[in-house]
């Protein structure tokens, strides 16, 4: 394995770790969902939802992932936005409790 390919390999083998740390992320992601509906309600998935799900992250992050950089820095901002929104409320909320 090494020699004049070294290289190659090297790189092959870091896109390969990316590739299998984002794909481990979203399986987590839709054993989650899953569990999370069968904690809430009586429907417990089968293997076959739950691969359905992971399917529909993975289109989705790839979606994401593929759109300009405009577009993620939109997502960033709402993100933001939202987390801003929840601060102040817990603020009042406190402000309130200490009255």
């Amino acid at each position: 394995m090494g020699g004049t390919n070294t290289v190659f390999f090297s790189f092959f083998l870091m896109m390969l770790d990316d590739i299998v740390a984002i794909a481990s992320t979203d399986l987590s992601m839709a054993q989650f969902l899953a569990s999370l509906v069968a904690m809430t309600t009586e429907y417990n998935a089968s293997k076959y939802v739950i691969f359905g799900i992971y399917v529909g992250i993975i289109v989705l992050h790839g979606f994401v992932n593929s759109t300009t950089v405009r577009l993620n820095g939109m997502f960033n901002m709402l993100s933001g936005k939202q987390r801003e929104k929840e601060i102040k409320r817990r603020r009042n909320c406190s402000d309130n409790m200490t009255l």
